[in-house]
C-alpha cells in the first residue's frame, strides 16, 4: 500500500519540519516509494528536497544519487541519468560495490550509440569481482565492432543476388 505509506511519511515530514538530519532519510523513502509506483518526476522532486544539505551522510547521498539516476531514466532522460550515475561512481566507487551501476552506465551509452564512451566506462570493470560484467560488456563491444567492419560485405550480398538475377534475364 504505497499510497498510505507515502501519506504517513508526508505527515511525519510535516511534524519534523526544520530538522534536515531527520528529514533527509524520509525524503529518500518517499522517493523510493515513488520509484516503485512509477511516478518518476515526483521521485526526482523528493530526492532534490532530501539532498539539499551539505552534511548528508555518505550512505544517504549514494542512495540519493542512484535513485536520482533511476528517476531520470524512468523519465527517458538517458543522458541526465548517465550524469547522475557517473557522479555516483566518481564519489563512491572505491567505497561501495558499484559494478552493476558501471555496467548500466556503459549499456546506456552503448544503446545511445556511443560505443567508445561505453568501452571507456566498461573498461574499468576488467579484473576483480566484476569480471562477469566485463565479459558481457566485451562481448557486446566485439559484436558491435564485427557488425561495423562487415556491414559493407553483408550489404553487398543482396546486391549481388539482384545483379546475378538481372544478368540471367538478359
Amino acid at each position: 500500500e504505497f499510497d498510505r505509506a507515502k501519506a504517513a511519511l508526508k505527515e511525519v515530514v510535516k511534524q519534523w519540519k526544520g530538522d534536515p538530519a531527520q528529514l533527509n532519510p524520509l525524503y529518500l523513502h518517499i522517493a523510493e516509494l515513488d520509484l516503485r509506483t512509477n511516478t518518476f518526476e515526483v521521485a526526482e522532486a523528493a530526492i532534490d528536497k532530501g539532498v539539499t544539505t551539505k552534511d548528508l551522510k555518505e550512505d544517504l547521498r549514494a542512495k540519493a544519487l542512484q535513485h536520482k539516476g533511476d528517476s531520470l531514466l524512468g523519465q527517458k532522460r538517458t543522458m541526465a541519468a548517465v550524469e547522475a550515475y557517473q557522479s555516483l561512481l566518481e564519489q563512491f566507487e572505491g567505497k561501495r560495490p558499484l559494478g552493476s551501476i558501471r555496467y548500466k552506465v556503459g549499456q546506456l551509452l552503448f544503446d545511445h550509440g556511443d560505443a567508445k564512451g561505453a568501452e571507456a566506462v566498461w573498461g574499468r570493470l576488467q579484473g576483480g569481482a566484476n569480471e562477469v560484467l566485463w565479459s558481457l560488456a566485451r562481448e557486446k563491444l566485439d559484436h558491435a565492432k564485427w557488425q561495423d567492419e562487415y556491414r559493407k560485405y553483408v550489404k553487398r550480398i543482396p546486391a549481388m543476388a539482384t545483379t546475378s538475377s538481372q544478368e540471367k534475364k538478359q
